[in-house]
């Protein structure tokens, strides 16, 4: 994954200024777009980030990629955690919350004093005190050198130069190489408290999500500091020098958080339905589209429908719990709530299986504190199971 570091004002001034000067036009690769879409209906707790540093076995000072830097490629866990939280809370999904160590551990003092299943029981417990309905872990790899060397820009830039000056500072002459990944993965709260496993299973979770980052491309604005650097870059080309230095590390760093979190966010978005459907955990999943919750003549109107995959062990809904502020609903569901949907049966009919609907629709009464409204499915049957959504009251 190629990032630029360019805003919209620096990007329209560097196609400008090739426009101008050099009578041609040259293609840019655009930033990654995040589509304008609701949040999935989850609270997420997110367990502190980990990193792990590779050791390459030989050091090389020259690449493919470039020169290998003196600068090194040094992004804090804190620095990420709170990164991912804020960029999925509200926008991939409805609420984000960092959880936190036990009072007095270190991560690396956690690590050693809690072995995998207790510390998979810790942070399903500690989901479930703040509420949310999902969990996610995050682990950084990546090889802290970092090579780097002129592009495709330098010479353009030069040109640029000699007949437009400072406009030379805009294009992105310089590239950067970072080789990295974050690993994250999603979980089903209710599903990891009531089965015990170790957080790294596969079988415990609903989507593991990988996001790369490779490449940082820094104009001039970006990697100098100083009156005496930017006095330099008046007189001579700026490809030239500012080219490994505290600003470009800051710059670069900042640069593939930003690069991380993004395609992290639209990562989930490109998974929704896997994310809401979570076929290896239960037989049921909410019909996102038919889910209302709005305040009606002073009370809190609820209504959703529900479907069941019935093809594996008999699976059968059990009910559902709706709870707002103070206020829990609980009802039971019966064979006659059930309505066959013959279109997703259709669909489904290859791998013997029927497809039902099931309708909530309740009205509570409203609670002033909360802003949420929190939806339980219970699944009876071979494989019982649970899920939770949370969704805000209009």
């Amino acid at each position: 994954m190629m990032i630029e570091k360019k805003s919209m004002t620096m990007r329209l001034f560097s196609n400008l200024a090739v426009l101008i000067f050099l009578g041609f036009s040259c293609g840019c690769a655009s930033q990654q777009t995040i589509d304008e879409e609701k949040p999935l209906p989850f609270h997420l707790a997110v367990i502190p980030a980990t990193r792990n540093v590779l050791q390459p076995v030989v050091l090389t000072t020259t690449s493919e990629q470039g020169d290998l830097l003196d600068i090194r490629f040094d992004l804090g866990t804190h620095e990420l955690s709170d990164a991912i939280v804020t960029s999925l809370d509200g926008d991939a999904f409805l609420k984000a919350t960092l959880l936190s160590y036990p009072e007095g551990l270190t991560p690396e003092a956690f690590a050693k004093s809690y072995l995998p299943l207790q510390r998979s029981d810790y942070w399903s417990s500690q989901a479930r005190e703040v509420g949310a309905d999902m969990l996610m872990s995050c682990n950084l790899e990546y090889d802290a050198r970092i090579t780097g060397g002129s592009n495709e820009w330098f010479w353009i830039n030069h040109l640029i130069f000699l007949f437009g000056g400072v406009f030379a500072w805009l294009p992105d002459d310089r590239s950067y190489f970072v080789n990295g990944t974050l690993d994250a993965n999603l979980y089903d709260s209710s599903f990891i408290f009531r089965n015990p496993r170790s957080l790294g299973e596969a079988e415990a979770g609903i989507i593991p999500l990988a996001c790369r980052f490779d490449e940082v491309t820094l104009d001039f604005l970006n990697r100098a500091s100083g009156i005496g650097t930017f006095a330099l870059g008046t007189f001579l080309p700026s490809g030239w020098f500012a080219t490994q230095n505290q600003t470009v590390k800051e710059n670069l760093e900042s640069e593939i958080l930003k690069a991380i979190t993004t395609d992290l966010v639209r990562s989930v978005r490109d998974r929704a339905r896997e994310i809401n459907e979570a076929e290896n955990l239960v037989d049921f999943y909410l019909d996102l589209a038919s889910v209302e919750a709005k305040r009606v003549q002073g009370e809190v109107a609820f209504a959703g429908e529900v479907i069941l995959r019935s093809g594996r062990g008999v699976p059968r809904l059990e009910g559902f719990v709706l709870q707002l502020g103070d206020t829990v609903i609980q009802k039971d569901f019966s064979v006659s709530d059930r309505v066959l949907d013959e279109d997703l049966t259709q669909e489904l009919e290859q791998g013997g299986f029927l497809v039902y609907r099931y309708r909530v629709e309740e009205t509570l009464a409203p609670d002033p504190s909360s802003q949420s409204i929190k939806l339980i499915l219970v699944q009876g049957g071979q494989f019982p199971g649970r899920r939770s959504y949370t969704f805000p009251v209009e």
